[in-house]
C-alpha cells in the first residue's frame, strides 16, 4: 500500500490538531515496565514559582488516574500519620500523611529527574500522595501480594526480601509489622 507521509513544521496531535513544542511544562509518559508513568519537566524559562503551582496541580489531577496499586490510601494516610499531613517522625525522619522516609524520597528523586522538590515537600499532602503512589507501585511491581506491600511499606523492602527468603512465617516479623498488618484490615473492614 501507498501512504502519504504528511510533512509538517510542527507535530501533529489527530486529536487536537497542531501542537507546539513544549513550554512550561510537558508531560512525557512512558510503557516502561508495561505502565505509564508520569514524568514532568520543565523548562528554565519559568517566573516566580510557576512550576509549583503547575506541578501541583498536575500532581492533583493526574495521581489517582497512575496509581495501579491495590492499596488504598486513606487508611495508609489514617494509619501512618492520624491524617496530620505536617506529622514527624524524630527516630526515622519520616514527614507527611504517609510517613515517607529520606531514603524512599531519594529513590524517587533518582528516578524522576528534573524534581525540584526537597523534603519538605512531603509536607505537603499532594506531594506525599504522589511521592507515596510512586512507591507503593514500586513495591507493587516486586511483591504481587497486598500484604507483602504493605509489609515491605512498613518494614522496608530489603527486610521483606530476606524475611521472604526465610520462608515468610509470619510470626518472625517485628510486633510493630504485625500491628500495621491488622490495623489496615481492620479498617478495609
Amino acid at each position: 500500500m501507498n501512504q502519504r507521509v504528511r510533512s509538517c513544521s510542527s507535530p501533529v496531535n489527530p486529536f487536537q490538531g497542531p501542537v507546539n513544542k513544549p513550554g512550561r511544562a510537558a508531560l512525557q509518559f512512558s510503557k516502561a515496565h508495561k505502565r505509564t508513568e508520569l514524568r514532568i519537566f520543565a523548562s528554565l524559562k519559568l517566573k516566580r514559582g510557576r512550576i509549583l503551582w503547575d506541578m501541583g496541580f498536575l500532581l492533583l489531577f493526574f495521581v489517582p488516574i497512575l496509581s495501579a496499586h491495590p492499596i488504598n490510601m486513606k487508611i495508609l494516610a489514617e494509619i501512618e500519620s492520624s491524617n496530620n499531613p505536617k506529622a514527624y517522625n524524630k527516630k526515622t525522619e519520616a514527614r507527611g500523611l504517609y510517613q515517607i522516609t529520606p531514603l524512599v524520597f531519594k529513590q524517587f528523586r533518582e528516578a524522576n529527574l528534573g524534581n525540584p522538590f526537597t523534603l519538605s515537600a512531603l509536607f505537603e499532602p499532594n506531594m506525599a500522595k504522589f511521592v507515596a503512589d510512586w512507591y507503593l507501585d514500586w513495591l507493587s511491581k516486586r511483591c504481587y501480594v497486598v500484604d507483602d506491600i504493605l509489609i515491605s511499606w512498613n518494614w522496608g523492602y530489603g527486610h521483606w526480601r530476606k524475611w521472604a527468603d526465610k520462608g515468610a512465617v509470619y510470626g518472625c516479623l517485628p510486633k510493630e509489622t504485625q500491628k500495621f498488618l491488622i490495623k489496615y484490615h481492620e479498617k478495609e473492614g
